[in-house]
């Protein structure tokens, strides 16, 4: 600051800079950038020093502090007295004296005014005895209506005569309080006028009138543009008065000009103005005057138009010859002809009109009225004619109901839609607008009134469905890719009116759409299909279709066959997570009439061997891929709970058979069974030492390729909170203790005041519902470590001392499950997708949270936590961290990396709870289906899309990942249409009861 405040400065300006001198500033520069921080930073560091002597009041100027003002107040007299006291104090010492104090309590106050604080009563101004006489002459009240008013001011006078008081001399107390109590009440005679007239309902007409033209400007314009002086007046003026009551007067003719500068009795005998006002006063308004504008005299109306460039601040009318007044050409003036040229112009442009609806605002209310005064005080033949001839009526809404008149705000929507896409915020003049307005009238009025199809093939059945609200626009996308259908559906329709025979074979792409159609929506189907008549499939035909698609125990054929078919149309490499888990079936068998359902079926070998037990459990394995939007199950096994051997046997099968169809699997998740992570080691991992865990096996067909094990972060969240809440406590540097829990959903409950968090009954008391991963999540969140924090530091509650490293658990391992399940590229934070942007940081945080959860240990005893019997749940994180490094290490931070961004929770079981909590929905009961059940179930998601997943479930659709395109296993020619969603497969055509190739497209569970 010192070098920037210098400058030259010589005292001989002739003698060039030979008497030169350099001044520097001494003081702070008003007005320079830096000035407000040297403000705040010079009086931050003066309350530094004084907080040893007054820690309270030091803490609260610096809080309560803002640029030279102090805004804050105390529960209490004392404290607040104290406080000032010291502010004072400490601000003395920098040489600053603190005053304007102000206060709601008189009590603070009386303290305030003993101690000099304060002046005794600021309202008390010292007024000069010639005020009262300056203002009586100003008084303008010829009738005398303000006779008692100005009377009290009159004895003031006389008062003051009195005393025998100069001019200059000052007004004693009681007559100074006289005095400001008339002054004040001076405001209140133009609401006395307002009020009286309002009250006797007097139909009176006023006018008011001003010799200064800026004044009319200022009523006439929009207050909020003036400054707050200016605005507050013209607010007043306006709430009184109308701003079209208010007329230019030339000084020569105003009245109370007399009053004001005063005259002779010889000149005010004779001056006729002072009795009976000017002589244009008694004319009608036409002959009134107008505001003089000397560069627009001599212009006929055309010149008028053309040459006016000065704005309506000083132009709001001009004398031209009624007889050449044309509306067209003064579009911009603004008094009542304006209403009615712009009605005129209406109908000339639209055509004539029998009725006018509008609300209640009062711009159509005073509208109204001003037509209908037009009407009856002009008497030009022609618009007196007009008004009676074409006899139109304007009618109002009901008075406060708005959404009466919703048929018109559709199209008020729309022009301001327009609008705000063409204007934005600028600004237009009146001309520019109106040419605005005109082209967004044409575009609204040439909209067509039916739909138009930008593809002639479009199917127009489509556009009666999407019409009744049954097909949402990704289904409207899909299906207007099917074309020829239209004929399909014409000829169809056509032998059923004349009742000929109908074709007996449904072509390709009548079988996609009436497929697809079904797919999306059911309700659009039973539409079209009532709506016309047999030109669509029976539901019993597409049964039959597809009991085509064989959901047998083992691996799915068909599914692979379209995982291959995708895989080979796609323009970039394609890589997949394998995701495994078992779901409880009935044990039941039963009979269909060619086999029976409910025996153990691992796939390989089929048999109909009745000795076989029942199983009890269905296998299943799931493949998502990882840069693009969809899914596929592969495969699914009856058991009656598999081994690790067994497991290690299907898993590797599995990866061979995907290896021979090109599909590159990076990823294997499993849940947190004993026999999952036994089965991990048999592929080749080892996770017997903590310090160097091998998270990777080698691919059993390609020996360069390694797969990565993910043990599910879901649900290692929800172990790790069933370890924290049954063990209650745990050690790292300090105690972690389950009671800080506890206490913050004791205190939120008995003040029925949540910190910001969702922390409940059920997040206390779990044991009922340790399968809900969103308890989990809540309870391992910000918001609870945040509110402990509060509690413990801002509150300085004894509950919650030593809560620091309860504080410091909640917030890592929160962080952490937000890496395990980032989502989108477009998160923020440690929920943001890893890429290589952000890769370094992430890892960064892994190796952190590596480190600390070897550090954990049992309260009682002291044995690591990964020594322990409850040790899955923090040595699956390690798993995951592990894996996670060598993902990014071979995928993302490569020279040529596969993969722009990695969302874990692709490598989530969410995806397969998902598809169990459709499968259970299916079975009609959300229960445990039987093996008969899940196989209809399971040939339902792959071909419709009827089966929805349930709000209640242990998972939530957070991602809207489609299930892959299957057709089903009969030679066929395939054409390929892929999309980021679907892939349609069209085969020749057949009968119809047989299979059509292309089953359905991608649903949600």
């Amino acid at each position: 600051m010192k070098r920037t405040g210098t400058f030259l400065f010589t005292d001989d300006p002739t003698d060039g800079f030979k008497s030169r001198q350099i001044y520097r500033f001494t003081r702070v520069l008003f007005g320079v950038n830096s000035s407000p921080f040297m403000l705040a930073a010079t009086i931050k560091h003066h309350l530094r020093k004084y907080q040893g002597i007054y820690p309270e009041t030091s803490e609260f100027l610096n809080n309560c502090i803002y640029v030279d003002d102090i805004i804050g107040g105390h529960q209490n007299t004392e404290d607040a007295y104290r406080t000032s006291t010291e502010s004072m104090h400490i601000f003395r010492e920098a040489g600053t004296t603190l005053h304007k104090w102000q206060t709601n309590s008189e009590e603070l106050q009386k303290l305030w005014v003993k101690e000099d604080m304060v002046s005794r009563d600021s309202s008390q101004v010292i007024v000069p005895s010639g005020l009262p006489f300056k203002a009586i002459g100003r008084i303008f009240d010829p009738v005398g209506f303000l006779g008692p008013f100005v009377l009290r001011v009159k004895l003031l006078m006389q008062e003051i005569w009195k005393l025998s008081l100069y001019w200059d001399d000052d007004l004693p107390e009681c007559l100074s309080l006289a005095w400001n109590r008339w002054c004040n009440e001076v405001p209140g005679l133009a609401r006395l006028s307002y009020r009286i007239i309002k009250a006797l309902n007097l139909n009176l007409v006023c006018r008011f009138w001003t010799d200064w033209q800026i004044t009319l400007f200022w009523i006439k314009g929009t207050a909020n543009k003036f400054k707050p002086f200016i605005k507050n007046r013209i607010e007043e003026i306006v709430q009184l008065t109308s701003p079209e009551d208010w007329y230019f007067c030339p000084g020569k003719s105003n009245t109370s000009d007399l009053a004001s500068r005063g005259a002779s009795v010889f000149e005010l005998r004779d001056n006729p103005v002072w009795f009976q006002g000017p002589e244009w006063l008694k004319l009608t308004s036409e002959y009134w005057p107008m505001q003089n504008n000397a560069i627009l005299e001599g212009l006929d109306g055309k010149e008028l138009e053309y040459r006016k460039t000065v704005s309506d601040v000083i132009q709001f009318g001009c004398t031209v010859n009624s007889e050449k007044l044309v509306l067209e050409n003064y579009s911009s003036l603004r008094r009542l002809c304006r209403v009615a040229a712009w009605i005129k112009r209406f109908i000339s442009r639209k055509g004539n009109c029998r009725i006018m609806y509008s609300d209640n605002a009062k711009t159509f209310k005073k509208s109204n009225r001003e037509l209908e005064q037009i009407s009856r005080i002009l008497l030009h033949d022609n618009f007196h004619d007009f008004i009676c001839n074409q006899k139109i009526t304007w009618k109002f809404i009901v008075e406060r109901g708005a959404w009466w008149g919703g048929f018109y705000e559709r199209m008020v929507k729309s022009v301001k839609e327009c609008l705000r896409k063409i204007l934005g915020r600028a600004l237009l003049p009146f001309e520019e607008l109106s040419t605005v307005l005109t082209e967004v009238e044409t575009v609204l009025n040439s909209r067509p009134l039916t739909y138009v199809y930008n593809n002639l093939r479009e199917p127009w059945i489509i556009t009666c469905a999407s019409e009744k609200d049954f097909l949402d626009d990704d289904a409207l996308h899909v299906l207007s890719t099917v074309t020829s259908v239209n004929k399909e559906f014409i000829s169809r329709q056509l032998a059923t009116v004349t009742k000929l025979p109908l074709p007996q074979n449904y072509s390709a792409e009548l079988r996609s759409f009436a497929l697809t159609l079904n797919f999306y929506s059911p309700r659009a189907y039973e539409y079209v299909l009532s709506t016309f008549g047999l030109a669509l499939p029976h539901h019993k035909t597409l049964s039959r279709w597809y009991q085509h698609i064989d959901a047998a125990p083992g691996f799915t054929k068909e599914a692979i066959d379209a995982l291959a078919l995708k895989i080979r149309n796609s323009p970039n490499p394609l890589f997949f997570s394998l995701i495994m888990d078992e779901m409880s079936i009935r044990q039941q068998a039963e009979f269909d009439g060619k086999e029976v359902h409910g025996l153990i079926n691992l796939g390989f070998d089929e048999t109909d061997d009745d000795s076989l037990p029942l199983a009890k459990e269905a296998f299943v394995l799931l493949l998502v891929c990882i840069n693009s939007h969809w899914k596929l199950p592969i495969g699914y096994f009856l058991s009656n709970g598999l081994s690790s051997t067994q497991k290690q046997t299907l898993i590797k099968h599995c990866l061979s058979l995907l290896h021979q169809n090109n599909v590159k699997v990076v990823s294997l998740t499993f849940d947190g069974l004993s026999n999952n992570f036994s089965m991990a080691k048999q592929l080749g991992c080892n996770f017997d030492d903590v310090n160097s865990l091998k998270t990777c096996f080698p691919h059993p067909s390609d020996s360069n390729q390694e797969i990565a094990v993910f043990p599910d972060p879901p649900h290692m969240l929800k172990l790790v909170r069933n370890t924290f809440g049954e063990k209650r406590c745990l050690f790292s540097s300090e105690i972690i203790d389950w009671k800080y829990v506890e206490a913050l959903h004791k205190l939120q409950e008995s003040e029925c005041v949540h910190l910001g968090n969702k922390l409940r009954g059920g997040h206390i008391k779990f044991s009922k519902q340790k399968m809900k991963v969103k308890l989990a999540a809540q309870l391992f969140s910000s918001s609870v470590a945040d509110a402990i924090d509060y509690c413990h530091n801002k509150l300085k509650l004894q509950d919650f001392i030593g809560s620091e490293a309860t504080v410091e658990f909640l917030r890592l391992i929160n962080t952490l499950f937000d890496v395990l399940n980032s989502r989108s590229i477009r998160q923020h934070g440690y929920k943001k997708a890893v890429s290589k942007q952000n890769a370094d940081l992430y890892l960064q945080f892994m190796h952190k949270a590596k480190a600390y959860i070897l550090s954990l240990k049992e309260s009682r005893g002291g044995l690591p936590i990964l020594e322990s019997r409850r040790k899955t749940d923090f040595l699956g994180f390690l798993i995951c961290i592990k894996s996670f490094e060598a993902i990014v290490a071979r995928m993302i931070s490569s020279e040529r990396p596969d993969l722009i961004y990695f969302p874990l929770c692709k490598v989530s079981q969410d995806h397969v709870e998902l598809l169990f909590s459709a499968v259970r929905f299916h079975g009609g009961s959300n229960d445990n289906p039987t093996a008969r059940q899940f196989r209809s179930a399971y040939r339902k998601l792959l071909v419709n899309a009827e089966i929805k997943c349930t709000a209640s479930g242990n998972c939530i659709p957070l991602t809207d990942v489609k299930i892959l395109t299957v057709s089903s296993s009969v030679s066929s020619k395939t054409v390929i249409n892929v999309t980021t969603q679907c892939t349609s497969m069209v085969e020749h055509e057949s009968s119809v009861d047989e299979q059509p190739t292309e089953m359905a497209l991608p649903c949600v569970f």
